[in-house]
């Protein structure tokens, strides 16, 4: 039995307006991954016709049907190899007109057997697919999915693939090389979610984009990158995807993940706020203006507070302190710091054996709330958060990290800024940390060992770490307005991602 499935992306120099060339080039390529041995083949976005258009007339005389020259040039090589060949173009429905960016997916009997129609569709020409579609293939291997591009920026559309019983995602691709690595992004989707992911981009001279340094890639289930290549020229990346002795996709790890879902506190994420420009007042947040936020790393914590802190500042400023940073009292400590220094103070405490409480201590007040790590707090509720200066906080064990859910809900009850506080960190966790701010959060997060701040994106750049500097402090302005307007993923399909039981279909 074979113990690894070999795929293949076709990164091609995509010809803008050019279908019979592109054509051409797509069955010389896909025939040349079949005969090295490819099982499934990834072609990029829009592969047939290139990229940008001007609006529905542009494009109209480019886009054919299911059934239409690009499909039927594709399908005999899918027959005659037993493969699988996924190919982007523009898809036209002939009873309506109606128009799409769709991934099409040519089954081993040279049969389309599955359709995906991109839910961030161009705006000048596409419509947006359905969000009840369900773009999941069975093969000999496990379930694969398709998402489109940007489709996989925000978290929750991969996540619904997961919760589909996909072990396989593959990502056609039109992504240039600019702001946001989305080679991190697809590491984030499949860490986060258990999957693999197979994305294939693109190369060339688009009418707008420049994607000659764009990045095709192959990532594990665990978010390991083992293929990332680009090319100036069409080329053909093949790699091999280790399998399970039984010849199957790994599995094991997506089950998990999905089985610690807690669907019940999740229910804030369909809430439709598109037409919400500031949360400010529809949410009754506090007045948004400049804060400071420190994230200490463990050790001497008083005498870190001391070096760093600047006393008689009327700011508000807040302090992020490891869990469990001192034995004792840690509760008396860390009030008495806040006192000490005009300073609130915020770290996960235990006391006297009980379960870990986040503990915000302002001079003269101690708030305890129960930190969400789905087990600690009453179901149907939304997840708790507590006001503090112009600040909305939430506190996360990094358990909830892996799920973007959580930040989608918090996001939506105007959450600005994540406290994690823990004992350690990996490098997972960092990077789980970042993709939650994707949601328009910022994170402050402290551990024994390292401390930083993490800003969320500004349009599509890199989220931004405030890492800690020598003194072991990590320090950074914030203003709270700047994160008071957030955009979030409509056309999802909300019911299964709050399915009670953690409903998975497999």
């Amino acid at each position: 039995m074979t113990h690894a499935l070999r795929i293949g992306l076709i990164h091609l120099n995509v010809q803008y307006k050019e279908p019979e060339q592109n054509r051409a080039a797509l069955v010389e390529l896909n025939r040349k991954a079949a005969d090295h041995g490819a099982k499934i083949i990834v072609n990029t976005e829009m592969g047939v016709s290139g990229y940008s258009f001007t609006g529905r007339q542009d494009v109209f005389p480019l886009a054919e049907p299911l059934s239409g020259p690009s499909v039927s040039a594709l399908a005999p090589i899918a027959r005659e190899n037993q493969a699988y060949i996924v190919v982007g173009m523009p898809e036209k429905d002939e009873s309506t007109g109606i128009m799409y960016n769709s991934a099409v997916v040519i089954g081993p009997e040279g049969q389309v057997v599955c359709t995906y129609r991109k839910v961030n569709g161009e705006a000048r020409w596409a419509c947006p697919g359905s969000e009840n579609q369900n773009p999941v293939f069975k093969t000999p291997w496990g379930k694969v999915g398709v998402l489109i591009c940007s489709d996989t920026y925000y978290g929750l559309m991969p996540r619904t693939l997961a919760l589909h019983g996909a072990d396989l995602v593959v990502v056609p691709a039109n992504w240039p090389p600019s702001g946001m690595d989305p080679v991190d992004l697809w590491r984030l989707r499949a860490l986060e979610n258990g999957f693999a992911m197979a994305v294939c981009n693109r190369t060339g001279q688009d009418r707008l984009m420049d994607c000659a340094d764009a990045q095709s890639c192959l990532i594990d289930h665990k978010g390991k990158a083992f293929l990332v290549e680009s090319s100036q020229d069409s080329a053909l990346f093949v790699a091999d995807l280790p399998l399970l002795e039984n010849g199957k996709l790994p599995s094991s790890r997506r089950r998990k993940i999905m089985d610690q879902r807690k669907p019940e506190y999740y229910g804030e994420i369909y809430l439709d706020l598109r037409m919400i420009p500031d949360q400010t007042d529809w949410l009754g947040l506090p007045k948004p203006e400049k804060i400071r936020i420190f994230a200490l790393t463990g050790g001497d914590i008083p005498g870190l507070m001391k070096s760093v802190l600047k006393d008689g500042d009327d700011a508000p400023r807040l302090a992020v302190l490891p869990k469990n940073f001192t034995a004792g009292n840690p509760v008396g400590v860390l009030e008495s710091l806040a006192n000490t220094h005009n300073i609130a103070a915020a770290a996960l405490l235990q006391e006297n054996g009980g379960p870990a409480m986040a503990v915000l201590a302002e001079p003269g007040k101690i708030t305890r709330i129960a930190p969400f790590s789905g087990a600690a707090q009453n179901p149907n509720e939304p997840l708790q958060t507590v006001d503090f200066g112009p600040l909305r906080i939430a506190f996360l064990e990094k358990e909830a990290l892996r799920h973007p859910e959580v930040s989608v809900s918090l996001a939506k009850q105007g959450c600005d800024l994540v406290v994690v506080s823990e004992e350690c960190f990996t490098p997972d966790d960092h990077m789980l940390m970042g993709g939650r701010t994707l949601d328009r959060l910022a994170l402050a997060y402290s551990s024994n060992d390292q401390s930083g701040v993490i800003l969320p994106p500004e349009e599509h750049g890199p989220w931004t770490v405030a890492p800690q500097d020598k003194t072991g402090a990590a320090s950074i302005v914030l203003d709270t307005a700047s994160l008071r307007t957030k955009r979030f993923q409509e056309r999802i399909n909300y019911s299964i991602l709050l399915k009670k039981h953690n409903h998975q279909e497999e």
